[in-house]
């Protein structure tokens, strides 16, 4: 009977030291899952952070429709005294006076000359295989985009606002004049590198920085006042308005003050399009951008993954007990 006994405790101690080094071993996996989790989460946080970020633009323009609807829009001037109005708004974070020229279309509109005079030499799109996200689409449905901003806002714009770094060359200063700062598809557009020369409006410009961005490669951009005298803008005109709002929450509301108090202004942000003329049309069907698109997905996987994993623990932590009885 001792010898049986012997054994059947033995056994018992066996059994309770496997189940011991097991329990520590649940104990190191859950902690490793909850740090897992932590991470994972924060991670998605930040990148929703992100995206978020850039949907908080607003843009203000107004556009001639005395013609009707035409091939190519027409912006009209603004005035730079509406800046100032619009800075007064709750939640306006930073307002940047632009002037905004798209030329080229998905129609194949390349009425304007690119570098000596010819147009893009395959008579085709630069990049004919560019796919559309709303925001891409924005700014790539033209061969390229002049945009004209001041020389004080150039290098936040690009860098902190659009989030792009300088491939090569450098940022405009204020004794420069008649340069641009362009992205790789118009790079190839205009087939140039740094420090020659494109030709918009039968003026020169040269490129004294390249970028690489997917979303704004086709961007030209100049200084304001180059700008003006390329449009024939005076000093104080503009016809593009670019607010960026303090946080996302407040976007739709803040275009709902700026489309009341300028009713003929076009007033669009990522996440909304709002034509105030006339009913204050909404043309925000097919072009909003998805904010973070299965996030809310992804952590309740992630949530039942892990309590589906830490009932597996459990259970095989009660089998090891019960073995033991």
């Amino acid at each position: 009977m001792n010898e049986k006994n012997l054994f059947i405790n033995s056994t018992k101690s066996d059994l309770m030291i496997q189940n011991s080094k097991k329990t520590k071993i649940y104990h190191i996996l859950l902690k490793a899952i909850i740090i897992i989790s932590i991470l994972i989460i924060s991670s998605l946080v930040v990148i929703a952070d992100e995206e978020t970020n850039t949907n908080l633009k607003i843009t203000l323009t107004k556009i001639d429709m005395s013609n009707g609807f035409q091939k190519e829009i027409q912006l009209l001037p603004i005035s730079l005294e509406t800046i100032e109005e619009i800075t007064t708004f709750n939640h306006v974070k930073q307002v940047i006076p632009a002037i905004n020229k798209k030329y080229g279309s998905f129609q194949n509109n390349r009425s304007f000359p690119g570098k000596d005079s010819m147009p893009n030499p395959n008579g085709n799109p630069t990049n004919s295989n560019r796919q559309f996200s709303r925001d891409k689409m924005m700014n790539q449905i033209a061969d390229f985009i002049v945009e004209g901003i001041n020389v004080n806002n150039i290098e936040p714009y690009i860098s902190s606002i659009l989030s792009i770094n300088l491939e090569s060359g450098r940022y405009p200063t204020d004794n420069d004049s008649s340069i641009a700062i362009i992205g790789k598809s118009a790079q190839e557009y205009f087939n140039v590198t740094l420090n020659e020369n494109i030709t918009i409006e039968e003026t020169d410009f040269t490129v004294i920085g390249i970028f690489d961005n997917e979303t704004y490669n086709n961007l030209v951009i100049i200084k304001l006042n180059d700008a003006q005298l390329l449009y024939d803008l005076d000093s104080d005109e503009i016809n593009t308005i670019y607010v960026y709002v303090d946080n996302s929450s407040s976007v739709e509301n803040l275009v709902n003050d700026l489309s009341y108090t300028f009713p003929y202004f076009q007033i669009r942000s990522s996440s909304s399009f709002s034509n105030s003329f006339k009913d204050n049309l909404d043309l925000n069907n097919g072009i909003s951008e998805n904010n973070t698109p299965g996030f809310e997905a992804l952590i309740l996987i992630f949530v039942v993954c892990f309590f589906l994993i830490l009932k597996r623990f459990s259970q095989g932590g009660k089998n090891d007990v019960n073995k033991l009885q």
